[in-house]
């Protein structure tokens, strides 16, 4: 996996630097600062090996990186298909909430887990209500006045589609 910096116009990119690799293809990376440790926590998907949302660490969001940790994961889908993998806090915990799509079932899943506060030991999925088609996407903390301007624009939108 590599990462490139952007100006602050986002019209430059520098030229891509290796972030990481561990022999065998990855994707979905979404990486979290973790105070708890005060490490970077990386949640990816493994396209290699054991199937599952692995994590690694990192004392510097460029690495260097460990290798995934294998036996504390996302793995209660068995061999089920899953990704798009994202990681949040709730408003005022220090617990992680861990959110993906689990794509080999028809219709799809939208899922959600829970995890402590260093980001490890996984449990509790189940699917989220309300999304009847799951892709890729990221999980975004706003406030109460935010989310009531988006309700009224939301609104405003619908009764202009009628």
């Amino acid at each position: 996996m590599y990462y490139s910096h952007a100006d602050e116009s986002f019209t430059q990119l520098t030229q891509p630097q290796l972030l990481f690799d561990w022999g065998y293809a990855t994707i979905d990376a979404d990486i979290n600062w973790v105070e708890a440790d005060r490490q970077w926590h990386m949640m990816i998907k493994k396209e290699g090996g054991k199937p599952g949302l692995f994590t690694a660490t990192a004392p510097s969001l460029t690495g260097p990186w460990s290798e995934p940790v294998e036996d504390d994961y996302v793995n209660f889908e068995g061999n089920k298909k899953c990704e798009g993998v994202s990681a949040f806090q709730l408003e005022g915990s220090d617990m992680w909430m861990i959110g993906y799509i689990e794509y080999s079932s028809k219709p799809r899943n939208y899922r959600i887990c829970e995890a402590d506060r260093f980001m490890r030991n996984f449990k509790n999925p189940k699917n989220i209500e309300g999304v009847a088609r799951p892709q890729h996407g990221s999980f975004m903390r706003i406030t109460k006045k935010e989310y009531k301007r988006l309700e009224r624009w939301s609104a405003k939108h619908k009764k202009g589609k009628k």
